[in-house]
C-alpha cells in the first residue's frame, strides 16, 4: 500500500502469481484495512484542492513527463506484465504505447480551454477511484488515472488482485 507517499506494510497480504507458474508465489502485497481506505480517501480529499489549483500548463507538463517515463521504462513494463498477467511481448508492448498515448492525449486535450473554449469554466469533480480489470493492467488504469489528474482530480487506484505489481 502507498498512502500520502508512505509505503505501508500490513499483516494481511495477498499473493501475486505468474500465470505460467501458478503454484509459485511471485510476490506478496499488503491488503488495506477499512482504516487504510479511510486514510487514503481523506488524503486524496485534502490534496485535491491543491492539485486542482495547479495550472493546466503544469499538469500538462507532468503528464508529458509521465509519457516520457513510460517510454523509458518500456522494457520493465513488458517484463512486469509478463510476470503479473502472463502477457506476451506482442500484447504488452502495444499496451505501453497506449498508456503513453493516453498521457500525451490527455496532456493536450485541455489546450482547447485556452482557445475555442475560453468562455467555459472547468471544475474538477474531486477524488476519482480507478478500479481496472486484470486483462489490461497498464493501459486501462493509466487512462483513468491520467485523465483524472489532468482534469484536476486526485486519484485512488485499487488494482485487480491479478495485476498489483503492474499498478505498483
Amino acid at each position: 500500500l502507498q498512502i500520502n507517499g508512505e509505503e505501508i506494510i500490513t499483516d494481511s497480504s495477498g499473493d501475486g502469481h505468474d500465470p505460467a507458474q501458478p503454484d509459485s508465489i511471485a510476490y506478496r502485497y499488503s491488503l488495506a484495512t477499512p482504516e487504510h481506505i479511510n486514510q487514503a480517501l481523506e488524503t486524496a480529499k485534502q490534496a485535491q484542492p491543491g492539485w486542482n489549483t495547479r495550472s493546466i500548463a503544469e499538469r500538462r507538463g507532468l503528464l508529458i513527463k509521465a509519457a516520457e517515463k513510460l517510454a523509458e521504462r518500456r522494457g520493465d513494463f513488458i517484463g512486469v506484465m509478463m510476470r503479473d498477467g502472463g502477457k506476451q511481448v506482442e500484447e504488452a508492448d502495444p499496451e505501453i504505447s497506449e498508456a503513453i498515448d493516453f498521457a500525451n492525449y490527455d496532456a493536450r486535450t485541455f489546450d482547447r480551454l485556452d482557445d475555442e473554449l475560453s468562455d467555459v469554466k472547468q471544475d474538477a469533480r474531486g477524488v476519482v477511484l480507478v478500479t481496472p480489470p486484470w486483462n489490461f493492467p497498464l493501459a486501462i488504469p493509466a487512462g483513468g488515472v491520467l485523465s483524472a489528474l489532468m482534469a484536476g482530480n486526485t486519484v485512488i487506484i485499487k488494482p485487480a488482485p491479478e495485476a498489483v505489481l503492474t499498478s505498483w
